[in-house]
């Protein structure tokens, strides 16, 4: 097997689909015989590594959704539009954040994703937190606009 398909397969694999990555080799000149080998291959031996990726998305879901109950118990009943279209934006985050992170073989070769997955439920916490605080000292008459 030709080692240039092996490493095109390794450095695309968490961005493209195995059909995406076989039409760019074959377009590249490569024997379709040996990219369907070498897909295999990679798909067998990236079947027996451990599933970090999915672990750790696994984990941001639980993350999120526990951000989740929390906004909807301090919101609780008086939920209004803003509060579902926060939480509404939230959940989809969390929810897209997941589903990267599965896609990834582990959270080191994530990059940048692993911090802007982990700092988004913090931001969203700040603004939400200083958007409710704004609203009970408006209501409780301590700031006025």
């Amino acid at each position: 097997m030709d080692p240039t398909i092996g490493d095109y397969i390794r450095a695309n694999a968490d961005r493209y689909t195995p059909e995406a990555i076989r039409a760019q080799l074959t377009a590249a000149g490569h024997d379709a015989g040996e990219v369907d080998a070498a897909l295999a291959a990679f798909a067998a031996q990236r079947s027996a590594q451990p599933t970090s990726g999915r672990a750790f998305a696994t984990y941001v879901w639980v993350v999120y959704g526990i951000g989740i109950a929390i906004i909807f118990l301090f919101t609780g009943v008086g939920m209004g539009l803003l509060g579902v279209g926060w939480l509404a934006a939230y959940a989809a985050l969390g929810y897209l954040a997941g589903r990267r992170m599965s896609r990834i073989a582990t959270p080191t070769s994530a990059g940048g994703w692993v911090g802007v997955i982990l700092l988004a439920p913090i931001a969203f916490l700040l603004i939400g937190g200083g958007i409710c605080a704004a609203t009970i000292a408006v209501v409780m008459g301590l700031m006025r606009f």
